[in-house]
């Protein structure tokens, strides 16, 4: 059953890959599409792509970080409706943890992506 599914897949993406394989003068076209942009109403980007990375990686790192006060704050829920129950208790007590320890890789993950954006930046000047 898996193997049909692979195949199906693989060829599926070869289907896709092969305009790519075709065209003989991919490198004589211009790909400069500043005027495209500008016709479209949209801007052309001038950030280097290292601040693009950084920018992304910012962004989902604070998204996981609202994630894990989301989180935290269903633990809270969690113990104050618990009414005494042991079971429900350690239930949010785990869930607590858990997005404590995530709270603390995600800040880490943060601190290390910004040193590493900052020296490429650095090294580029």
């Amino acid at each position: 059953m898996v193997l049909p599914v692979v195949a199906l897949a693989a060829s599926f993406a070869l289907a896709i890959a092969m305009p790519v394989f075709a065209n003989p003068l991919q490198d004589s076209i211009n790909t400069n599409l500043t005027p495209v942009a500008d016709k479209s109403g949209l801007q052309a980007s001038n950030k280097p792509l290292p601040e693009i990375i950084g920018n992304v990686i910012k962004y989902v790192l604070g998204f996981l970080g609202i994630v894990m006060v989301c989180i935290v704050l269903y633990a809270g829920f969690l113990w104050m409706t618990a009414g005494g129950e042991s079971d429900q208790v350690k239930k949010a007590k785990d869930w607590m943890l858990n997005a404590v320890i995530g709270l603390i890789i995600i800040i880490a993950a943060y601190a290390i992506s910004n040193f590493v954006i900052e020296k490429v930046f650095e090294a580029m000047q």
